[in-house]
């Protein structure tokens, strides 16, 4: 029977790198910058795209950040219930998968 070791300080990490991979990408805002190319380049029929490839790209970013933050709650969560418990635990991914969708 094979047997599966937790090593917490490894979910702890993982859940703190999860989290702080979710406030880069939850500050990533490319909008701005791209909303000035039709400015910079006038005559130019790229503005109004760029705008929107800026807004979609925060878009994406804000919803990386949000299931990145439901990550590192499910790797918080398992890590607390497994040092609570008999050493053995489960992990929801419910909410992460939800957010990424």
């Amino acid at each position: 029977m094979s047997e599966l070791y937790a090593d917490l300080d490894s979910i702890g990490t993982a859940a703190t790198n999860a989290s702080s991979a979710a406030g880069y990408a939850g500050d990533m805002n490319v909008s701005d910058g791209l909303s000035g190319v039709s400015t910079a380049m006038q005559g130019g029929s790229s503005g109004s795209s760029a705008t929107s490839a800026g807004t979609y790209m925060d878009d994406l970013a804000k919803k990386l950040s949000d299931g990145l933050t439901e990550y590192s709650e499910a790797l918080t969560s398992a890590k607390n219930d497994y040092s609570n418990t008999d050493e053995s635990v489960s992990i929801d991914f419910t909410n992460f998968d939800s957010k990424m969708q």
